[in-house]
């Protein structure tokens, strides 16, 4: 790197306004550490780059340079000779001090004003970066549920200890999310752009539809559909490779495979959209995670399950202690609650 006084006033420009390669800046940088006049003359440089506040024209950069040319020979010494006039016809002479740092501003100015009209056709000193659209990520956690209006006019509504990702693209080229947990889904049709859900190993596709879809702790998708007609596939499973749902229909995913039943009747998978907590021949496992999922409670239990006899109840915004107390006399069991934890005993 030269001297300050024979700077490399073009590496000046493309670093102060960030056109260097890596390779440049380390040199420049390596020299600034060794040079305190070069660095503090791309201090200067930076403070008057970044107060510039207005495009710059070609013909304000000549004037400037011509302005600053003059001062810059009427403030030398003057002639000895009396008859010659102080200014020296001299362009090629550079201003020394403060003139030649003022000088290199408008040269660095100059130089980056025409690469950026050249690339952008505007004036931006300090490009922003640009933004990148990210998904968006909606978490309910235990003992609380949602509704979640998407841009599209689709409303779904997640039950407990769910998570719904919607696609940083949705309703550009595609309308695409992601579930984990449990959520009922009322999709706004839009011709020519379906609705995808990935689903643990499910992949659902609906045009305009309303439906329930289930990711179990096991890894089993559940969709259980309302009206309309859901495409449900999966990828890991041979075959089938697709089956329709209609109202009244049931699709399971899991382990491989893909089925469908249909005229069930599905008050069971929709009973929590309406607040209620419904139990047909339910093993202690689904009762315990219904619980823990609802209130959010931490549920034990001390004798083994297999000895635990199935659950039919249904509840609706009764009292935890007394849907507690219910559970605990139809299965013949007793319980302790300290706090969140509750424990079922013989």
């Amino acid at each position: 790197m030269q001297p300050t006084s024979g700077a490399d006033w073009t590496l000046l420009a493309r670093y102060i306004t960030r056109e260097c390669t890596p390779d440049e800046s380390a040199r420049l940088e390596e020299a600034m550490a060794e040079d305190a006049e070069l660095a503090q003359l791309v201090e200067d440089l930076r403070k008057d780059w970044q107060m510039a506040g207005r495009p710059i024209r070609t013909r304000d950069v000549e004037r400037a340079w011509q302005d600053l040319m003059l001062d810059a020979r009427m403030n030398e010494p003057a002639s000895r000779d009396p008859h010659r006039s102080p200014v020296r016809r001299n362009p090629r002479r550079r201003p020394s001090g403060r003139y030649g740092i003022r000088l290199a501003i408008v040269m660095a100015f100059a130089l980056t004003a025409s690469l950026i009209v050249l690339r952008l056709g505007g004036w931006d000193p300090v490009p922003a970066p640009e933004e990148v659209a990210q998904d968006r990520v909606y978490t309910v956690d235990r003992g609380v549920r949602a509704t979640i209006n998407l841009t599209d006019g689709t409303h779904v509504y997640l039950n407990s200890e769910s998570e719904l990702v919607v696609d940083a693209a949705f309703g550009q080229t595609s309308r695409h999310v992601r579930l984990r947990g449990e959520g009922f889904f009322d999709v706004h049709a839009i011709e020519g752009q379906p609705f995808i859900i990935e689903a643990g190993d499910a992949i659902v596709e609906v045009r305009g539809t309303a439906f329930s879809v289930r990711v179990k702790a096991g890894g089993e998708t559940v969709v259980a559909v309302s009206k309309g007609e859901v495409a449900l596939s999966s990828p890991s499973s041979p075959s089938p490779d697709t089956v329709l749902l209609h109202p009244q229909s049931l699709g399971i995913v899991g382990n491989g495979t893909l089925a469908a039943r249909h005229g069930v009747d599905l008050t069971p998978y929709f009973a929590w959209r309406e607040g209620r907590l419904l139990f047909r021949n339910a093993s202690f496992d689904e009762v315990r995670d219904e619980l823990e999922r609802w209130y959010n409670l931490d549920v034990v239990l001390l004798v083994p399950p297999s000895t635990v006899d199935v659950l039919n109840a249904s509840f609706t915004n009764e009292p935890l202690s007394e849907i507690l107390n219910s559970i605990a006399v139809v299965l013949d069991l007793k319980y302790t609650r300290d706090h969140r934890t509750i424990t079922f005993y013989r």
